[in-house]
Order: C-alpha cells, then structure tokens, then sequence
C-alpha cells in the first residue's frame, strides 16, 4: 500500500484543486448588495477631479497622473468616524509619498529591471504589513505598487524625484481635504485617537500573520516581475501588481476568487482601455473618463473586484496616457501581465497555505467531483 502524502502536501493539492472549483468560479460572478459606498465613492471623485482639474488649468498635465494617484488616499477614507478617517486617510497619503519617492529614487539611480523588481517588491510586501497592521483598509498595497512603478519609470534625475513628491503629496492633501468634506457640513463623529491608532498598529506590527502574508506578497510580486521579465513583456511590474491584487484577499479561497476576478476583470477592461485608446482622446475628455472610472471602481469594490477592476485598468492607462501617448497595445500587455501575476500569486499561496486556512478548505474527493 502506498504511504498517504504528508499533510502538507495535501494541503497544498487540494488548495491547487480548488482553483478549479466550479463553486469558486460561481462565487467570483456572483455580485453582492452593500450599502455605505456612495458617499466615499463621490468623495474620491471630487478629489480626481480637482487635481485633474487644476493640473489641466495650470498646465502640468504631465505631472496629472500622480497627483491623482496621491488624491486617491482619499479610498481610504471609509470609516464613518470624522477622526478615524482623517487619521487613516493622512497615513494612506504618507505611505503614498513615501513609496512615490522611493520608486523616483531608483529610477533616477538607473537601477537595472531585475533590481527595480525585487526591491520595489519588498517596499509593497512592506507597505502590506504596514496597512494590515494599522488596520488602513481601502484599494490596499495594490496602489502603493501602482505609485511607486510609475515614479520609478517617471524619475531619471534627482529633480524628477522632488517633482513625483511634490505632485504626490499636493494630491494626497486634496485626497484628505475631499475626505474630511462632510465634516463641514455636519458635526465631526469622534472615534480612535491618532495616538491610539499608533498604539494599537505598532503592537500589531509584531505580529506572525502580518508579516507572512507580507512575506508572501514580496515573493509573488518578485517571482511575477522577473517572469514577465524573462517573457519579455514591457511592463513587467505590472505582473507585480497583478500578484499583490490577487493576495489581498485574508483567507485563500478568498485569495483564488480575488484572483478570478482580478484576470477576468482586466481582460473586460483591457478591452474597454484598447477602445478608449484608439479614439485618441484629449486631455479633458480623458479626464471625465478617469473620474467617472474611478468612482465607478469604488462603487462596486463591495459588489464584486470584477467589476472594479474592469475599471481600475482603462482607469490606470488613462492616467499613463496623460503623461505619455500610449498604443492600443499596451491594453493587452495589461492583460497579459495580470495573468501571470494573478496565476504566479495563487500558487504562491496555495504552497504557502497554513494549517488553519488549509482545515477551511473543502474535502479533496469532494472539490474532484464538484470538477468532473
């Protein structure tokens, strides 16, 4: 009789197995009601829309694109508390900055790909534990990688890395002005203290989960890079983010309906941004486009991240365009590069799975027969 595999193995099988699932494929279609998202939706509109605004106005439209990556900080602001989410919306805005200019650092530097990969991995792995830790909840590390690739293919110079922060950081100002708007209009709900928001993150920061799923969305985002790397693609950090989007889910099979619903939704926004594209649009007419995008993303964040991210990738080559013409192919290597981060992400988990994610797992037989 042949010996029975270890159980890690087995963990390891069955979580591979449920990708598979038809019940995982169903639910990553399935689109769930909730309530609470108008308001922040409207709030990081307003936010877009001023930066795009003004920077259409003064003439810096090619500096549009990150200052409205630093306005989106207001996507953190969800918490109903006027407090809680001044405090967390400031803490999202910072951490932008700062990955803004660490990506500007190491593109002014002239850091070779393979380099630029790894180590702008571990600053998101980082960034990761950090919001997990300080409890930061909105779009996620996801943007941190967003920010901080696109300062890094920007800066060539010291003086573009001052720029990338400047915009960076008048964005994430406007991002937290738009998000406290409603504390103006009524009398500011209390909530957490900053001081015990530090508190409580900092004791969290010491703790195991934090930093293993840290540690697991710095090996898929590396391992994704440097295979769109070797493939040949031309915006191999683009697979990186496509791995650290799929690793946002907390539990795995969350992680493999994230995933499904990550690919799928690019795919459909691929071809939406390939459509976009070839209309050559101008400036203001890309504008509205990116607005509307961007609050229709975070109105369908709690529904389904198909939706969101059917929205998120015409948004984000919008706001690559901005600064520099893109072509019609630059869609479909969005879409290539999310299928090898979502898929390099998933096996990552599956073979990094705990015991106690891996109990939650269906029974094995029953994941074959739900596939036959």
């Amino acid at each position: 009789m042949p010996l029975a595999a270890p159980r890690p193995i087995a963990h390891r099988r069955r979580a591979l197995a449920l990708t598979a699932s038809p019940h995982v494929w169903r639910q990553a279609m399935s689109v769930t009601r909730s309530d609470g998202v108008v308001g922040p939706a409207l709030r990081v509109g307003l936010a877009v829309a001023l930066i795009l605004t003004g920077a259409g106005l003064l003439g810096h439209r090619d500096l549009a694109g990150f200052a409205a990556l630093g306005a989106v900080a207001a996507a953190f602001g969800r918490p109903p508390g006027h407090r809680e989410r001044a405090t967390k919306v400031a803490f999202a805005g910072a951490t932008l900055l700062v990955v803004s200019l660490c990506g500007g650092l190491l593109g002014a530097a002239g850091a070779p790909a393979i380099l630029l990969i790894a180590t702008l991995s571990v600053l998101v792995g980082v960034c990761a534990a950090v919001l997990n830790a300080f409890g930061v909840a909105g779009p996620g590390a996801v943007v941190m990688a967003f920010a901080a690739t696109a300062s890094a293919g920007f800066a060539h110079a010291l003086p573009d890395v001052a720029i990338v922060g400047a915009a960076t950081g008048v964005g994430a100002l406007i991002g937290w002005m738009c998000s406290m708007i409603t504390a103006l209009l009524r009398r500011p709900s209390l909530s957490a203290t900053p001081a015990t928001f530090l508190r409580t993150g900092v004791r969290r920061l010491r703790s195991h989960p934090v930093w293993t799923n840290a540690a697991r969305i710095t090996l898929a985002a590396m391992v994704s890079g440097w295979v769109a790397l070797a493939v040949g693609f031309q915006h191999p950090l683009w697979a990186s983010m496509g791995a650290v989007a799929a690793l946002q889910g907390v539990a795995y099979e969350h992680t493999v309906r994230r995933g499904i619903q990550r690919l799928l939704g690019n795919v459909a926004g691929a071809v939406v941004a390939a459509g976009l594209i070839a209309l050559s649009l101008g400036y203001w007419q890309a504008a509205v486009l990116i607005v509307a995008l961007q609050v229709a993303a975070e109105l369908t964040v709690p529904a389904n991240y198909a939706l969101t991210s059917a929205a998120i990738a015409p948004m984000a080559l919008l706001l690559m365009g901005l600064g520099a013409p893109l072509g019609t192919e630059a869609a479909a290597a969005r879409a290539g590069d999310t299928l090898i981060g979502v898929v390099i992400g998933i096996v990552v988990a599956a073979l990094t799975i705990e015991h106690a994610d891996a109990d939650l797992l269906p029974a094995r037989r029953g994941l074959v027969q739900a596939t036959n």
